[in-house]
């Protein structure tokens, strides 16, 4: 009984002393008596099904490192179990239901076999079929055939492959959390991924390899990434379709209702890719390991490069020391082949210098022994015509031929001493004129030559043969592609020919067409030229001797000698072009030309000099 407290203000009178409080008991009634009637019914059947537990003793291999929280979640699960009101079922809510807690299994929901199943199946048979149940715990006879109709539809939905694996795949108990990048995931990455991991592996249809530790080789994590970024799950998303396609009343709408759930289906499996690869790039984005093997990995490569750079290197101070061997031994052979060839040049050098000293002393001796004679004479005038002869006798002759002429004179009968010497002297005028005759008829074989070759043109356009045989022979030796062909070519007829007629570019061309044209005349050309090279070659064979010589000179001027040749450029040499009398110089050491002869014969060599330089730059 509640009494209000006393305030101060308030007086109180007592009227009669209060009796002792008694305990009635109260029956329950109404919405009060069913509850109270639930929970002693539930306590009941909690007990039974703790006693009739199927064993929990198998385990799923793919847990992997998850075997120390599998414990706190089973006992989760039967907790969870033990608070489930199986009696506040509805059948109109059957599909959001838990199957497996409605038959007893959520401990071991998807790990649950179909003995397991069966068994507990049976047992809610047992206690909640409405035959079974007697006065039904003061329930309703509808509460109990809706209870046992969600039992029986639990059991529907997980004895069939097919639906069991659509339910397991939206299994409300199950974690899709995926660790984020934190700093903490990186610290603890087995820790936090291994659980994670082996949760998800349940959904590939395949065995998929553990994260391992921090222990594991490169071989092994690589595996791992590679099998689970081509992981092919079998998680479908049919159980929570939104449209029930029995209900369709026309075949239209369930196309369009099997339409809508495939377009749902669609995209909550692209969000489970998503979902999937989010864990397995946040993985390898944390995974230590891998920060280690890219480290590794860089680490050798650079070991490898700086391997290569050094073997490549080494190479290279091998090459550049064979190089530098190679070069010094070069230039020791060079230095040793220019020393050889110095020493030769030296002994060369005396030997000429011995030659000529020789010769020196012999030509002094042969004119000592001329003036021991008197010269053979007694006259003056003829004296000097024999001084003239004596000096003849010792530039035309060689060294053998004054030691025998000077035994000659050494005889002590005067007559025969002299007779000896007029018979050189006549020898050497005969053989100088032998060879001036012989010179002069050379020069008048070449005069006709030329005329001839003159008078052969005809019907050859002013060519005679010999400039179409240097035409064809140039044509040869400046093929196609030469810079400026033509003009070269003209250049080098111009410059051997000795027609003396002067050819252009056109020219050569139109000629060497009709040469094309017309093969006979180049037929008619190589028989000339074969028969010119036979007369040619036929007479030096005959032994007939040729004066050697480097060029004829003009009409009615006696052809240069070598030995002339050779005196001229020695005089030149020897003379320099500031002496004023250098001309005079050069024809007193030359001996048999006059200065005018000189002067035509340098003309001469630099008027040749220059065309063969102005050929040579149309060439190049």
């Amino acid at each position: 009984m509640y009494l209000p407290p006393v305030e101060a203000e308030c007086q109180t009178t007592a009227l009669a002393p209060l009796s002792a409080l008694t305990c009635c008991p109260v029956e329950r009634v109404g919405r009060w008596y069913g509850l109270n009637a639930r929970r002693q019914r539930d306590a009941s059947l909690r007990a039974s099904a703790s006693h009739n537990s199927v064993s929990t003793d198998s385990s799923d291999a793919t847990d992997g490192g998850a075997t120390a929280s599998s414990g706190a979640e089973t006992l989760a699960l039967r907790n969870m179990q033990n608070d489930f009101d199986l009696m506040s079922l509805d059948p109109k809510d059957k599909k959001e239901q838990d199957h497996y807690a409605v038959l007893g299994l959520a401990h071991l929901r998807y790990k649950a076999s179909d003995d397991d199943l069966k068994k507990a199946y049976r047992n809610m048979v047992l206690k909640h079929h409405p035959d079974k149940r007697g006065d039904g715990g003061g329930l309703s006879r509808e509460r109990l055939d809706a209870v046992f109709t969600c039992i029986k539809h639990a059991y529907d939905v997980l004895s069939n492959t097919t639906s069991r694996r659509s339910y397991d795949s939206v299994d409300p108990t199950f974690d899709d959390a995926v660790p984020s990048m934190s700093a903490n995931s990186k610290s603890n990455f087995i820790s936090v991924f291994a659980p994670v991991f082996a949760r998800n592996a349940r959904w590939s249809k395949a065995r998929m390899p553990l994260l391992g530790d921090d222990d594991t080789s490169y071989e092994e994590v690589d595996n791992f990434y590679s099998a689970w970024y081509d992981l092919d799950s079998w998680r479908e998303f049919s159980y929570l379709d939104k449209e029930e396609v029995d209900k369709a009343e026309s075949r239209e709408e369930r196309r369009w209702l099997e339409k809508q759930n495939k377009a749902a289906r669609a995209q909550k499996k692209k969000e489970e890719s998503i979902r999937l690869r989010s864990l397995i790039d946040n993985a390898y984005a944390c995974d230590p390991r891998i920060k280690r093997f890219k480290e590794e990995a860089k680490r050798k490569k650079e070991d490898q490069k700086a391997a290569k750079a050094a073997a490549a290197k080494a190479a290279a101070d091998e090459r550049l020391r064979i190089q530098r061997e190679k070069e010094e031994a070069e230039r020791k052979q060079q230095e040793a082949e220019a020393e050889e060839a110095r020493l030769q040049a030296e002994a060369a050098k005396k030997t000429r210098e011995a030659a000529k000293k020789a010769m020196q002393r012999e030509r002094k001796a042969f004119r000592t022994a001329c003036k021991d004679k008197n010269y053979f004479t007694e006259n003056d005038a003829k004296r000097v015509t024999y001084m003239e002869n004596v000096e003849r006798l010792c530039e035309a002759c060689n060294i053998k031929e004054l030691e025998e002429l000077r035994g000659l004179l050494a005889v002590p009968d005067f007559d025969e001493a002299k007779a000896a010497f007029d018979r050189s002297v006549a020898e050497l005028e005969a053989r100088q004129q032998q060879e001036v005759q012989q010179a002069a008829e050379a020069a008048a074989k070449r005069s006709q030559d030329a005329a001839t070759a003159s008078s052969d043109v005809s019907s050859k356009g002013n060519w005679p043969n010999e400039d179409m045989a240097l035409l064809v022979k140039s044509v040869k030796t400046h093929p196609a592609g030469t810079v400026n062909r033509w003009d070269v070519i003209a250049a080098f007829v111009n410059q051997h020919s000795s027609s003396r007629q002067s050819r252009t570019g056109k020219e050569c061309i139109a000629m060497a067409k009709r040469l094309q044209k017309d093969p006979s005349l180049k037929i008619e050309i190589n028989k000339k030229a074969f028969e010119r090279f036979d007369k040619d070659h036929g007479q030096a064979a005959s032994g007939e001797s040729v004066p050697t010589e480097r060029t004829e000179g003009p009409s009615g001027m006696t052809p240069w000698t070598a030995d002339e040749q050779k005196l001229l450029e020695k005089a030149m040499k020897t003379f320099p072009s500031s002496d004023p009398d250098r001309w005079d110089k050069i024809s007193g050491a030359v001996g048999t030309r006059s200065v005018v002869e000189v002067k035509k014969r340098v003309k001469e060599l630099v008027d040749k000099v220059k065309a063969r330089k102005a050929a040579a730059s149309s060439k190049s």
